[in-house]
């Protein structure tokens, strides 16, 4: 019997000195994901669409890599969000906003990109130095819309300006 009690007690008191030391932890770098960018859109869209997103790497924008996102029309705000490619260092970037030939409008007050802490901010309209209209966009001041023209020979779009190519490359 005074065996089995030694024996728990060495258990317990082995049980309940081995969880409080600090364990060194390293990091392996290699699984760290370097480049994962996001851009988030708030917007409105009054009938479905789709809003595709193409990359430049290495100075060649990658128009066989396109990132869509199905957009349900509704006449509220909407939190829009597309993740990028992983790992991959994005130099700009191209949108198509709308797909749709019967969207005739769509009110973005906000583009911000992310990739990990660094945040390229597009609130309250600031996402207008960062890109660039075609020929497709109105603005309509009055009401604060883009006014959307689908009979041009691209659908609407925005393109990264050299502010953004400059602000993605820091």
């Amino acid at each position: 019997m005074k065996t089995k009690v030694l024996i728990l007690m060495v258990a317990i008191a082995m049980i309940s000195c081995g969880g409080d030391k600090p364990k060194n932890v390293e990091v392996d770098d290699s699984k760290v994901t370097k480049d994962n960018y996001v851009i988030e859109m708030d917007a409105i869209y009054e009938k479905n669409d789709s809003i595709v997103f193409f990359f430049e790497v290495d100075g060649s924008v990658k128009y066989e890599y396109p990132i869509s996102l199905k957009v349900t029309g509704s006449p509220t705000i909407q939190h829009l969000s597309v993740k990028m490619p992983e790992n991959v260092s994005i130099e700009n970037l191209t949108c198509t906003v709308s797909t749709n030939k019967d969207q005739t409008k769509v009110f973005i007050p906000n583009i911000t990109i992310k990739n990990g802490d660094k945040v390229i901010d597009g609130s309250d309209f600031k996402y207008g130095q960062n890109f660039l209209t075609d020929e497709s966009f109105k603005w309509n001041e009055s009401d604060k819309n883009y006014i959307l023209t689908h009979t041009n020979k691209y659908p609407p779009g925005l393109v990264g300006s050299e502010n953004l190519k400059a602000l993605l490359s820091e």
